[in-house]
């Protein structure tokens, strides 16, 4: 098939079915024959692009969704539109490169990370409005090409997906007070490695089989995240790209590798209050997609046993002193967020500009207390104690010099 990339831009057309019900299987052969119809398109990358992996994912995602999802109706439209989006961006980025030979390569990020829950989105999207530092808007990930900087075409694809996030369901009141969801909001690393069938989908659906996948070979995640980033650079002028996950905690020798030359800070909270945070993070997020009751009191267990992989990062912290990374806190980054950011900006000898300060403190003003939780919720909810955390994160915290919040709710 030949591309037609002219047509890219006509978003409602190409991907309505990417926002109608969908009731039949999930199968890869079934979902990049769509893709391929849909992009007028049939490249897949072969070696350059690691495609033996992706369909390696892709297989394992179908299989997972099938047998361990327990999708309701919503939840299978839901999961053949997300899927299909993200093989469809992946057809895009193959022929944009194939089409754009030589791109710069991706240099110098500044890339956070930390516990989620921890301020991660809040510091990122602070630091997101310095014009020098490029971010990828939730929508630029969910539909890559064409790449921005047409600004007709850029308007169309965040009207589009803002009807893509309304049909996916996470743009309601309950998913608003934990988390907010706007195709303009900076994505997490795990969204641009999307289209390659990485490791975001977890956190919708329970898929056990394909997260262990996923995550045990992750190397081409960060070869296709770059490949994206090339193209997404193409129609932005800032000087760095502006990235960050909290799984980048689980990957760092490999996010370490990928970008050697990175700048890297860690936000850090008190457990005690993040794992409540993402448990009920979690538990709204699963009610999207299934009638399936999940058993909070055995996902806490098992976030907890699996949310800490600080003593690795840390031994390799101390082992490789030469790697600069800069701590920090989550009290002291909402007691002066803007004096935060000219740390950031200080330690990794960076210029806060007069008009990435000016933009800084009017988001400051405008979102402050947006990404704090809007209702309660303590340990005792999920059958956790404070013992527990203790237990569980007392190291990490005496190193660190985290201070515990579990004086008041």
């Amino acid at each position: 098939m030949n591309s037609n990339p002219a047509s890219l831009g006509d978003f409602a057309t190409r991907y309505r079915a990417l926002v109608e019900p969908y009731s039949g299987p999930l199968t890869p052969s079934g979902l990049m024959g769509e893709a391929e119809q849909i992009m007028g398109m049939s490249d897949w990358g072969g070696d350059d692009f690691a495609e033996t992996r992706f369909r390696e994912r892709l297989a394992a995602m179908c299989q997972s969704m099938e047998t361990e999802a327990g999708l309701n109706a919503a939840g299978r439209s839901r999961a053949h539109s997300r899927i299909l989006f993200n093989v469809c961006g992946r057809l895009g980025v193959v022929d944009w490169h194939r089409r754009n030979p030589g791109a710069p390569p991706i240099t110098a990020p500044l890339i956070g990370t930390g516990f989620g829950r921890a301020g991660t989105s809040f510091l990122h999207q602070l630091l997101g409005q310095d014009p020098d530092n490029n971010s990828a808007p939730m929508a630029e990930c969910m539909i890559p090409t064409p790449p921005p900087g047409d600004p007709q075409v850029d308007a169309a694809r965040f009207d589009f997906v803002g009807r893509l996030m309304d049909f996916h369901g996470i743009r309601s009141p309950e998913i608003e007070a934990i988390h907010p969801f706007q195709p303009e909001n900076a994505a997490e690393c795990g969204a641009i490695q999307a289209s390659t069938m990485g490791t975001e989908y977890q956190a919708f659906w329970s898929l056990p089989t394909y997260i262990q996948r996923a995550h045990a070979d992750v190397e081409d995640l960060f070869d296709w995240e770059k490949a994206v980033l090339q193209l997404m650079g193409s129609g932005k002028s800032g000087k760095r790209w502006l990235l960050k996950t909290p799984q980048h905690l689980g990957h760092w020798t490999t996010m370490v590798s990928a970008f050697p030359d990175a700048r890297v800070y860690v936000n850090h909270r008190d457990p005690a209050k993040t794992v409540p945070s993402l448990l009920s993070l979690t538990g709204t997020f699963a009610a999207l997609n299934t009638d399936r009751k999940m058993d909070i009191k055995q996902a806490a267990k098992a976030i907890v046993a699996r949310m800490n992989p600080m003593k690795p990062v840390t031994e390799w912290r101390k082992a490789h002193p030469e790697f600069k990374v800069i701590d920090v806190h989550y009290k002291r980054m909402t007691a002066d967020p803007i004096g935060e950011a000219e740390r950031l900006y200080d330690a990794f000898g960076l210029t806060l500009s007069a008009l990435a300060r000016e933009r800084m403190e009017a988001f400051v003003k405008t979102n402050r207390h947006a990404h704090g939780p809007k209702h309660r919720y303590t340990l005792a909810d999920f059958g956790l104690t404070e013992a527990d955390i203790e237990a569980a994160f007392g190291d990490y915290l005496d190193e660190y010099g985290v201070e515990r919040e579990r004086d008041r709710v």
